[in-house]
C-alpha cells in the first residue's frame, strides 16, 4: 500500500518559539524546528547550547516557559503519558534505577 504525499510529509513533532530558562540562564531562546515522518534529525552544537534541554522538553520530561510543542498532533505537557508511551529515549549516561528490577527498568525506559 503506497503512502500519499501528505502522509509522507506528516509532521511528527514541532517546537515553535520555545523558551526555557533555568533561573537566569536562558537554555532555549525561541527555538523552532519540525520533525517529519521518516525524518532523522541531529542536533549539533557546543556544550550548553540547549540540545539536551530541547530533547527533554520534546519528550515531556520538563516544561517550557513559553512556546508550543506538539508531538504526534498532541500538545506536549510534562508527564503526559499518552505521548511518552510512543517515544523511545536513550540517555547519554547509563541510567538505571537500582530499586527497580531489570524488568521494571526495561518497562520504565521502554
Amino acid at each position: 500500500m503506497n503512502e500519499s504525499i501528505a502522509e509522507k510529509r506528516a509532521t511528527v513533532a514541532t517546537l515553535h518559539d520555545v523558551v526555557k530558562r533555568f533561573g537566569s540562564t536562558l537554555a532555549l531562546d525561541h527555538v523552532d524546528f519540525e520533525i517529519g515522518k521518516g525524518e532523522i534529525l541531529g542536533l549539533l552544537g557546543p556544550n550548553g547550547a540547549g540540545k539536551t534541554t530541547a530533547i527533554r522538553a520534546l519528550c515531556g520530561l520538563i516544561g517550557v516557559d513559553s512556546g508550543a510543542i506538539d508531538v504526534f498532533g498532541t500538545p506536549q505537557r510534562p508527564n503526559l503519558m499518552e505521548i511518552k508511551r510512543r517515544i523511545g529515549l536513550v540517555t547519554q549516561e547509563i541510567t538505571i534505577f537500582e530499586d527497580l528490577s531489570a524488568r521494571e527498568n526495561l518497562q520504565f525506559f521502554g
